[in-house]
């Protein structure tokens, strides 16, 4: 494929195979840039490690398949990519009470609390809520939480993305000496109100 550096550069548009494999067609009708060879590397790359950088995506692909893709379509393709296997933000926030039902009625007792704030769209639309907070425990970090020190700590890793947002968990200390995780929440930010 050692002309195919060539077409990489001509204008066209990302189309899916029928198994949902992004691929890379020329708007002239030639043939497609990317081999399936190429799309799959890409994807089993991202599987493994989402967090995979454009520099060994470009490696990869230089190796494999014999052409040297732009950074622009690197980015593009992964993103296209990892939205294809992962969805979009949207969708995952779309899941994520979803998630949590599962969660309650594989974990009788869990306890789960949410906050929406309104839509902004004018008048009561019950229907339409935006995702503002969520607490959540599992019975049995309250059951052993009876056992613990009486002091919680409160620590949190910030999410990243196109959806900011802070993950907190609570965790205290057992009759051990063990760290035990006794709450976790999703909020805007680490601020009293949360």
């Amino acid at each position: 494929m050692s002309g195919a550096s060539s077409d990489w550069t001509s204008r066209g548009s990302i189309e899916f195979t029928d198994d949902d494999i992004p691929y890379y067609k020329s708007f002239d009708g030639s043939s497609m840039v990317a081999s399936y060879t190429d799309r799959a590397i890409v994807i089993d790359l991202i599987v493994v490690d989402p967090g995979v950088s454009e520099k060994v995506l470009e490696a990869i692909i230089v190796k494999e398949v014999g052409y040297v893709p732009t950074r622009k379509k690197i980015r593009d393709g992964k993103k296209i990519a990892t939205m294809k296997f992962y969805g979009s933000w949207e969708q995952s926030y779309q899941k994520l009470p979803l998630l949590m039902n599962v969660l309650q009625i594989v974990n009788r007792g869990m306890c789960v609390d949410w906050y929406f704030k309104e839509h902004g769209l004018g008048g009561h639309i019950p229907e339409v809520v935006r995702f503002k907070r969520v607490f959540w425990t599992f019975k049995p970090c309250i059951d052993a939480f009876v056992h613990c020190i009486l002091v919680l700590q409160i620590d949190g890793t910030h999410l990243y993305g196109k959806y900011k947002g802070v993950l907190l968990t609570a965790t205290t200390i057992d009759g051990f000496n063990h760290l035990l995780p006794v709450a976790f929440a999703i909020v805007e930010g680490e601020n009293v109100a949360s």
